[in-house]
C-alpha cells in the first residue's frame, strides 16, 4: 500500500482544484455577462423612453381654454369678457380653421380668420374674396409655444353668432370647440361655464 506524505496531493485532489478553479471562472464570466445585459435592457429602455418622449412632442397638440375676465367698459357696472385662449404644446406647426360651436345635436362654425377686402365689393371681388375662404388662406399657423387668444364681450356684434337661427328654434351654443385643418377638433375648457355667463349678460343688455 503506498502512503503520501503530508501536504501531498494526489491526482484527484489535483482535478478537483481545477475544477473548482473553472467554476469560479466560469461564474465570474456569468455574473459579468449578467451584468452587460442587464446595462444593455437599461440602455434600450433609455433610449425608447427618450424616443416616444420625442415623437410625443413631435406631434402637433392643442391646448384651448376659456375664461371669463370682468371689465368695466360699458358703463358703473363690471361687464364679463370671454377669453379663449389655444397654444400649441407639441413641437410641429399646427394649422388652427375653425370655432366649432355645439348645441344639443346642432353644430355651427366660422373660420378663425376672413380675409379682409378693400374697396367696392364688385362680382370680381366677391370671386376674389369666395377663392380666399379656401382653408390655406384663413387658417392660423402656431408654432411651437405660439398662442392665439379671441376675445369676445356681451354684444350684438360678438354674441350674435353663438346663436344657431337655421332650426325650428334658435338655440344657444353650450360649448366651444377648435378645429384644425385635418379636421381634428380640441375641446375648448371652460367653454360651457364661459358661455353661459356672456350670452346671460348679453342677454341683460336687450
Amino acid at each position: 500500500m503506498s502512503r503520501h506524505a503530508a501536504g501531498d496531493h494526489g491526482p484527484g485532489s489535483h482535478d478537483g482544484a481545477i475544477r473548482a478553479d473553472l467554476s469560479l471562472i466560469g461564474q465570474k464570466h456569468l455574473e459579468t455577462a449578467i451584468v452587460i445585459s442587464t446595462l444593455a435592457l437599461l440602455v434600450a429602455a433609455a433610449s425608447f423612453a427618450v424616443a416616444l418622449l420625442n415623437y410625443l412632442r413631435d406631434r402637433s397638440k392643442l391646448q384651448a381654454s376659456s375664461t371669463i375676465m370682468w371689465e368695466n367698459q360699458a358703463g358703473p357696472s363690471p361687464t364679463p369678457a370671454m377669453f379663449i385662449r389655444i397654444t400649441n404644446l407639441g413641437r410641429r406647426p399646427v394649422m388652427i380653421l375653425n370655432l366649432v360651436k355645439h348645441a344639443g345635436k346642432e353644430k355651427w362654425w366660422r373660420t378663425l380668420q376672413t380675409p379682409q377686402l378693400d374697396g367696392e365689393l364688385t362680382q370680381e371681388r366677391l370671386q376674389e374674396f369666395q377663392s380666399k375662404l379656401l382653408a390655406h388662406r384663413v387658417a392660423v399657423k402656431l408654432a411651437e409655444g405660439q398662442t392665439l387668444e379671441l376675445v369676445f364681450r356681451p354684444t350684438d356684434e360678438d354674441c350674435a353668432e353663438f346663436i344657431f337661427t337655421h332650426g325650428a328654434e334658435a338655440l344657444q351654443a353650450e360649448e366651444l370647440y377648435v378645429e384644425d385643418v385635418s379636421g381634428k377638433t380640441y375641446a375648448v375648457a371652460g367653454s360651457q361655464k364661459g358661455l353661459a355667463t356672456l350670452l346671460r349678460a348679453w342677454g341683460s343688455m336687450g
